[in-house]
């Protein structure tokens, strides 16, 4: 004689996964239909119940064969630049290569020159040998600039160097300066993130 609660078990596990698995069956099935064989241009319409009144996608975004014209593209694509600070700006450096020159503190002024205008970047280096040479390259938004750094005040262990250039580009997305050091030891750089 079987027993009772093991028959009972049992019934119960038929009772929920039989419908559980047909569910899933007709579920499956009918996204296949779905996806291969209901009519292409409108595959919800041809659900009974369902009355579609607005087609919203290609209504809101209608499908064109022809590229929009290049400026049009760029604009919808360009993003705004972010703000940039006015006159000057102190900065420290710090860390980077021990045996190699050492940036310090400094200044930049004015960080917003405008196209056409000179800015002037001041730092200090130390270094245990001579400082053999310094530099500082300029990006901005369509090239770069190489601009020799000369020995302001104190000696080449310990000074103040500065450089001077003319921004004859925009800055409005690309906005850096490297700034590179070398004594008879090695080379430091280091970034300046202006905008």
């Amino acid at each position: 004689m079987p027993n009772s609660k093991t028959s009972s078990k049992k019934d119960y596990f038929f009772l929920i996964t039989v419908p559980i698995i047909v569910g899933l069956t007709i579920s499956i099935g009918f996204g296949v239909w779905l996806l291969f064989f209901a009519p292409k241009d409108n595959r919800l319409s041809q659900l009974p119940g369902i009355k579609q009144t607005k087609n919203f996608i290609s209504d809101q975004f209608p499908m064109t064969t022809k590229a929009p014209e290049k400026e049009h593209r760029l604009a919808a694509l360009t993003p705004t630049p972010r703000p940039i600070k006015k006159g000057m700006s102190r900065f420290k450096v710090s860390g980077g290569i021990s045996v190699a020159p050492q940036f310090g503190s400094g200044s930049i002024e004015p960080v917003d020159p405008g196209q056409g205008n000179e800015q002037t970047l001041k730092i200090n280096i130390t270094s245990d040998s001579e400082v053999q040479s310094a530099k500082v390259i300029v990006l901005t938004d369509n090239g770069e600039k190489e601009v020799p750094m000369e020995l302001a005040s104190g000696d080449k262990t310990n000074g103040q160097w500065q450089a001077t250039w003319t921004i004859d580009d925009t800055y409005m997305y690309r906005y850096k300066l490297n700034l590179e050091a070398t004594n008879n030891a090695a080379t430091q750089e280091t970034s300046l993130l202006l905008r």
